[in-house]
């Protein structure tokens, strides 16, 4: 059987087996070109000297923004005055598109819209195709200002593009793999189905800031019409899964469940029966809907007065709303497709039904995707406009206010101390909850305990009585948070102090990871303070070794200003804080430990945010951050430099970076411009200096908007820093036996030959010695191809194995010690299914693998799948170098190091081979080089 035909019959196999392949597998790897890219990144950087300058992106490595500098003469564009917009447009992308990755930008790129704004600046937005096909975020936006001139260039396309257009799989097979899928993880799973299928170029890692690959995909939406929408995408020749995307955006970072009264959704009377409609009498007495209503309207005013805007798209549709959503417990959402925002009734404040509508706006304006960066932002436009509204409208709880000290907390982060034993002496990180009292300054002192309900996962708290409440009572309780558990937080800390515990400790699950988040609950009966900390942290103070654990944990002075809480008029009393996002364990800059890098919440999306909220905080109010000076410009000048940002320049893979660079491109243009007033939309007095610009730029540096988030770097795949090829002992010296590194007629001493399972299916390949080696490395190596196909030839396709067969090495008769064997490379194939190993033969005996004991450095990562049906590779089962770099496609150069002791004695005859296996189909493009061959021994002086 075919693999590709055992996938798609097997869907609960392929997502166990390959759903960590994600990002691996392909059925079109981009092709680059980087000598023409490097030298049109060149030429357009010469171009800029004095003049402005260009920036790469993290997930290409090539250009994404490219901007004159506001005192710079000219254009970008060397057209003639009198050509079109368009025109000039499009010869900037004839000169320069291989920067961006562009091979055809006169047939890929189509003009989407062309729009001028209150400034009498014009913005042309570019979409990216391929073959007729449309590239998923593929955009480019063009600005012109008043006199016609090309000042800003700026967006992302899936760069190098290369693969089949037309599908082997048919929408419907794709849409049955992502509908199980949802189904599979989705705790709502009435009413899933299929809304509609289009086909698409999909680029991975361009949300993550990571180096991706090409897929013709087939999008399929999920929804079940109310509050799940989800974005699913299926590689539309193997019917491998791609990603997956939401297309439902809350407010809260949490779980709900309804423990009294589920009702189906949507309500009764939705949509043919409202409660109010417009031009009805207002307010009509039910708190909760007024307050939808006139948050709503106020929204609206804002992006209508002050930016121009006619509803979210601009053409004036209806905005939809649901208050008292039992539906939505606790939370809030909005459904953007469906124009409409769902709130429960705890969450009805102004500030969260302006988030919630801002979401919407979002998806009609840079429809940034909710992942990793970008969904940080999103989340934090929603904060930013919400909270914007909030503080202008003069309604609901603003006092007391006032500009807060840089650390002031409403709510303060406990501080977590362990007093003995002694090995775990020290702070851990905590973050609070919303509900209870906070620990006071003076601290709580005491034994901890970690709790034993007896039933299910005893240590989540969810029973009473605890077994060991006796032990319990008095003491401080250890929790577990525990995702197999069936209560939430309050419940477990209320369970906790009826078993007589006197504070309470929650330990993170392994999903939610070592940050420590706030715990979002509600519960007026808890008596008793408790905190969150990290699952390793928890993991160490419930060690066995650990036996008595004493620790102290307080609480800071509280501030008294409310300015720049989110959802402090909601029963939680605030949620985030965009002044000091550590209140509640969110970062306040890249480098912060809070920074939140696993895949959980979308990749972070809401602790995340946390970082744009504090820049634009401390861009209206100033203030001294992260050594950063930053002098205040009020609301009317930062929201309009925010919104230009996000309706001109941003797209949906904008991450920090490009924020910083739109944010800077915007202050730069409305230099001048007489802004109107975010309330009323007259003229408000308020004109933008270049003074103000450069708040903008410090505002950046202080959260390091520009800075990558190292603390999330991915391991590569072969480990660096080998240790030298020495000898033991003083008085031993090291003969090398054999060296090559490929640079003298190689091909004379080595062979090369290959066992195809089946020559007519297999594409004609060996080892090559190659000159153009990845990562700029100089010299000639051997290279293995990994072949990139679509799966469409008969099995077994292009299973087989390549060899590079070394000359006869003879051994000394007298070492110390077996001989060595060292050896440099570079890996990416397809994880699991492809891979490369090293054989020996002795005294011409048959080769045979080398295992993975005897490596001293860099043995192989892992075991080729094994050979269940469709999985051909020849090596299916054995150990191998392969897969690629952690967050990455692609490879970097290693060392392996090999101890031949148990192989071959002195006096014998060695051969190596170093043996490249594929299975049927898909491959990388890429593959295995080798080079630097070294065989010593270690013999007395």
């Amino acid at each position: 059987m075919r693999r590709i035909a055992w996938i798609s019959l097997s869907v609960a196999i392929f997502f166990s087996l390959v759903a960590p392949l994600r990002f691996l597998q392909s059925s079109g790897t981009a092709q680059t070109l980087p000598e023409k890219s490097e030298a049109t990144i060149q030429r357009l950087q010469n171009s800029l000297v004095g003049r402005g300058h260009l920036k790469r992106n993290r997930a290409t490595g090539l250009i994404d923004f490219v901007r004159l500098d506001r005192s710079a003469q000219g254009s970008l564009a060397e057209g003639t005055l009198g050509v079109s917009k368009n025109e000039k447009s499009r010869e900037f992308l004839m000169r320069n598109g291989r920067a961006f990755g562009l091979l055809n930008p006169a047939e890929d790129m189509i003009l989407a819209t062309q729009q001028k704004d209150l400034e009498g600046e014009e913005h042309l937005t570019f979409n990216q195709t391929y073959q007729g096909v449309p590239v998923f975020a593929g955009v480019l936006k063009m600005h012109f200002n008043r006199d016609g001139e090309l000042r800003v260039v700026n967006g992302v396309v899936a760069p190098d593009i290369e693969l089949n257009p037309r599908p082997s799989r048919t929408s419907a097979e794709a849409a049955a793999v992502a509908l199980t899928k949802v189904q599979s993880e989705s705790p709502k799973t009435a009413g899933l189905m299929v809304k509609s299928s289009k086909l698409l170029i999909y680029r991975t890692g361009l949300a993550q800031g990571i180096a991706g690959e090409n897929h013709l995909v087939w999008e399929i939406v999920i929804s079940n019409n109310a509050d799940v929408r989800e974005f699913v995408y299926i590689d539309a020749h193997s019917g491998k899964f791609v990603d997956q995307l939401t297309g439902t955006y809350e407010a809260l970072d949490r779980r709900v469940y309804d423990g009294q009264n589920i009702d189906a959704f949507p309500p009764p009377g939705y949509p043919a029966n409202p409660f109010w409609v417009e031009g009805q009498p207002f307010p009509t007495g039910i708190a909760n809907g007024d307050e939808v209503i006139a948050s709503t309207k106020e929204a609206y005013d804002l992006y209508r007065n002050a930016f121009g805007r006619d509803s979210f798209d601009d053409l004036g549709s209806t905005m939809f709303s649901i208050f008292d959503s039992a539906f939505a417990t606790g939370n809030a959402f909005a459904s953007p497709a469906n124009h409409l925002t769902v709130f429960s009734k705890e969450l009805t404040a102004d500030d969260v039904i302006a988030h919630e509508w801002t979401h919407v706006y979002t998806y009609y304006t840079d429809s940034l995707i909710y992942q990793w960066q970008p969904g940080a932002l999103n989340e934090a436009y929603s904060d930013i406009f919400g909270e914007t509204v909030d503080l202008l409208n003069g309604r609901g709880l603003d006092t007391p206010g006032g500009q807060r000290q840089p650390k002031d907390c409403l709510r303060p982060m406990p501080t977590l101390h362990v007093n003995s034993p002694a090995y775990l002496q020290g702070d851990y990180a905590t973050a609070p909850g919303t509900f209870g009292p906070p620990f006071g300054t003076a601290g709580i002192s005491g034994k901890l305990v970690l709790i034993n309900d007896g039933s299910g996962v005893r240590t989540d708290g969810c029973q009473t009585p605890f077994l060991n409440a006796a032990e319990m009572n008095g003491k401080i309780a250890l929790i577990d948070r525990s995702d197999e558990g069936t209560c939430t937080y309050s419940d477990k800390v209320k369970n906790a102090q009826l078993n007589g515990a006197i504070a309470v400790i929650i330990a993170n699950d392994a999903p939610f990871g070592d940050s420590p988040l706030a715990m979002l609950d509600l519960n007026s009966s808890i008596t008793i303070p408790s905190a969150l900390i990290g699952y390793s942290d928890g993991q160490a103070l419930r060690a066995p070794r650990a036996r008595t654990v004493n620790i102290t944990i307080k609480g800071g002075t509280a501030g008294n200003s409310v300015r720049w809480l989110i959802g402090e008029d909601s029963p939680y009393q605030g949620f985030r804080d965009m002044w000091n996002p550590r209140c509640y364990a969110n970062p306040g800059k890249v480098s912060d430990k809070e920074y939140f890098c696993g895949t959980f919440d979308q990749g972070g999306v809401h602790q995340n945010s946390g970082i744009p909220n504090h820049a634009y905080a401390l861009l209206v109010d100033g203030g001294n951050y992260n050594g950063q000076a930053i002098l205040p410009i009020g609301f009317t000048k930062a929201a309009h430099i925010y919104f230009r940002a996000m309706s001109v320049y941003q797209t949906p893979t904008t991450d920090f970076a490009d924020h910083a660079e739109a944010l800077e491109a915007s202050a730069s243009d409305l230099i001048g411009v007489n802004l109107p007033d975010l309330m009323t939309g007259l003229p408000a007095g308020q004109v933008i200096t270049a003074t103000d610009a450069e708040q903008v730029h410090n505002a950046t540096l202080a959260v390091e908007m520009r800075t990558p988030p190292v603390q999330c770097g991915f391991k590569p795949l072969l480990a660096q820093d080998p240790p030298a090829d020495m000898c033991p002992g003083l008085k031993m010296v090291q003969t090398l036996l054999f060296g090559d590194d490929f640079e003298s007629d190689p091909l004379s001493r080595w062979r090369i030959s290959r066992d195809a399972s089946d020559e007519s299916t297999f594409t004609p390949r060996n080892w090559t010695l190659v000159q153009a080696l990845p990562d700029g490395r100089t010299g000639s190596a051997f290279f293995a191809l990994d072949p990139l196909d679509d799966c469409t030839r008969p099995e077994p396709g292009e299973a087989g194995v390549l060899h590079l067969e070394s000359p006869v090495i003879t051994l000394p008769r007298v070492m110390s010690g077996g001989a060595h064997l060292s050896f440099e490379h570079w890996v990416a194939t397809e994880q699991a299914f492809d891979g490369g190993q090293v054989m020996i033969s002795v005294n011409g005996g048959p080769f045979r693998l080398i295992g993975p004991s005897a490596f001293i450095f860099n043995p192989y990562n892992t075991t080729l799948f094994p050979p269940v049906p469709g999985m051909l590779n020849p090596r299916a089962g054995q150990p191998a170098f392969t897969g690629v770099d952690g967050g990455s496609v692609k490879g970097s150069w290693g060392k392996s190091i090999v101890d031949l002791t148990g192989y071959a004695t002195p006096g014998d005859r060695v051969k190596f081979r170093w043996d490249f296996s594929t299975d049927y189909c898909f491959g990388t493009n890429l593959g295995w080089y080798i080079d630097n061959v070294r065989v010593y021994a270690c013999r007395p002086q």
